[in-house]
């Protein structure tokens, strides 16, 4: 696993090469609802989450500079 720390308005962290599922559910405890951004390549590799009483949307985008 590895962290890279973006500094931009709002700083934020990438993890690459996670257990993605291990690394988000503690991020998931005490909401409602939860958005997911993926890219299309990745997308072949998600399998849904379902939790009790979470509402999760997940969003598709292009790969690369198209997807920003």
């Amino acid at each position: 696993m590895r962290t890279i720390k973006v500094n931009a308005d709002r700083d934020y962290e990438v993890t690459i090469g996670c257990a993605w599922r291990e690394t988000l559910l503690p991020f998931l405890e005490g909401r409602a609802r939860v958005a997911i951004v993926i890219s299309s390549e990745m997308l072949i590799h998600f399998t849904p989450i379902e939790l009790a009483g979470l509402s999760i949307q997940v969003f598709e985008i292009p790969d690369g500079e198209s997807g920003k």
